[in-house]
């Protein structure tokens, strides 16, 4: 009875263990800036980055088509049409055949696709992030906006406040860096949970950006908790 106890133990706490390795492999989605969630994560198979298609690709706002009697999965975008079968080594841009080293396969109820070959087949450029593992998608011209703080009084407190963490010599250089991270590709982001706020955070440099709902700067710093903090928002 002791000696089947102790198995059963090691078995739970062994699973424990490969379910936290798996979590903490999790690849992640960012495209135009925005994190991408689904229900089925992306995975690396046989050295290549697969990622759900109907996913990525209604965030691309493309069209997309399902064909059960020939496996095969159609996407429209911007005149180039893509279509790709369940696990043949080739795919047809408008009709012209493109070679796959990783075929389209189903996981979970989803197809996945390998990313990069997909994503360029629809002009958008795609990168790889090592240290977050992260796969960045970037589509069509990418439209940059300017942000300011609510006033100048609210500027010069938050200047005065967390100005010496950064290098700028004036206000009008801290408010205008806020900005350029908002506008950032690298920027994850997300809405707070209390107020609805949307928050943008650039590990590479740690630089968090807090948003109001009526679209002023609210804050500008780095903090001490780096990614944490950014996750508990």
């Amino acid at each position: 009875m002791i000696k089947t106890l102790k198995v059963l133990i090691f078995f739970i706490f062994a699973l424990c263990m490969n379910i936290q390795g798996i979590a903490s492999d999790d690849i992640g989605i960012i495209i135009n800036g925005k994190q991408m969630y689904s229900d089925v994560p992306p995975q690396i198979i046989d050295g290549r980055t697969m990622v759900p298609m109907r996913a990525v690709f209604e965030a691309l706002d493309a069209n997309i088509y399902w064909d059960n009697a020939t496996r095969t999965v159609t996407a429209d975008k911007n005149g180039n049409t893509i279509k790709m079968t369940i696990g043949e080594n080739e795919f047809y841009k408008n009709n012209d055949p493109l070679s796959l080293d990783v075929p389209a396969q189903i996981i979970d109820g989803r197809t996945l696709v390998p990313v990069r070959a997909v994503s360029e087949s629809l002009d958008c450029k795609v990168s790889w992030n090592n240290d977050t593992r992260t796969v960045i998608i970037e589509y069509g011209e990418q439209q940059t906006h300017e942000y300011h703080f609510r006033n100048e009084k609210y500027l010069n407190e938050h200047f005065q406040k967390h100005g010496s963490e950064f290098d700028y010599s004036s206000a009008a250089e801290y408010e205008a860096a806020a900005g350029r991270v908002i506008n950032d590709s690298r920027a994850l982001h997300k809405v707070e949970k209390e107020d609805g706020d949307d928050v943008y955070y650039i590990k590479e440099t740690n630089e968090f950006v807090v948003l109001s709902v009526d679209g002023y700067i609210r804050t500008y710093f780095k903090p001490s908790g780096g990614i944490k903090y950014f996750e508990k928002q």
